[in-house]
């Protein structure tokens, strides 16, 4: 009997997969999209504040803060309210939130991709529009570049908007004096935000693309019998990211102590 030919099997890469739920919220936490986003019904939004990160009930993010624009005309006032994400637009009713008095605060539905040809809107319980956004092609990368960085804050306790310890003596202070406190809180929040925005620009601008991408070109090696692809040059630098940032939040926390204290504030951590 004549055996069948067997081709070689071809070495090659899985195709790396879309993000689930979760990673798209990380996306919009972490801020990885432009500056100034497209919604469905031809208008721009800025996104000021994401909103906080909401791990139970309720919208994903709340207290969010954006500024829609319409034929490049912005609107006067800022508009503050809720954040949904999901995957896929028709997500918003397959989860019932257009019969959800909950979800009457959202002011934009953010998804993933929208391949469906017909056009959806989402509404809420009160019958008012939600403008949406298709996240998937506004981002500042592209995905496979952006994932690592999700992954690694996937892994550790996430986000989330509980008050502090510090809430309760705050609360007995007189209003000037915490104003001083959020103002330098603030200061040194939007010091640590641009330390974090300039390595992620070297990540991911265009200009060093090219070279980054040279860099990481994926290597293989030996394990177990087993051969394993890893990048290690793309592992290796966001290592060094994370560690650069754990130390950044050690330093700066103890920069708050030192501020509060020299300004008369040292009873607040008592």
């Amino acid at each position: 009997m004549k055996a069948a030919y067997l081709p070689p099997r071809s070495l090659r890469e899985e195709p790396l997969l879309p993000p689930t739920e979760m990673e798209a919220q990380a996306l919009w936490f972490e801020q990885l999209y432009l500056q100034v986003l497209t919604t469905d019904d031809g208008r721009t939004v800025e996104i000021i504040q994401p909103g906080f990160w909401n791990h139970g009930g309720g919208p994903d993010f709340t207290r969010a803060v954006a500024r829609f624009r319409k034929d490049g005309k912005a609107d006067d006032d800022l508009t503050i309210g809720n954040v949904e994400v999901h995957l896929r637009p028709a997500d918003w009713t397959a989860h019932g939130h257009h019969t959800n008095a909950a979800y009457d605060e959202t002011i934009l539905h953010v998804v993933w991709e929208s391949k469906s040809g017909r056009a959806f809107f989402p509404a809420t319980a009160a019958f008012r529009r939600v403008p949406q956004v298709v996240l998937g092609t506004q981002l500042v990368a592209p995905w496979p570049e952006l994932q690592p960085l999700c992954a690694s804050l996937l892994r550790g306790p996430l986000p989330g908007a509980v008050p502090g310890r510090c809430s309760p003596a705050l609360a007995q202070l007189p209003a000037d004096q915490i104003a001083d406190i959020l103002r330098g809180a603030g200061l040194f929040r939007l010091r640590q935000k641009a330390r974090r925005w300039f390595w992620r620009r070297r990540l991911t601008s265009p200009a060093q693309c090219s070279g980054y991408l040279k860099s990481v070109q994926p290597k293989l090696v030996q394990k177990n019998g087993k051969m394993v692809q890893r990048n290690v040059a793309a592992e290796s630098e966001w290592r060094a990211e994370s560690s650069r940032e754990i130390r950044e939040r050690k330093t700066g926390s103890f920069a708050v102590k030192i501020w509060l204290r020299c300004n008369g504030y040292a009873e607040v951590y008592h």
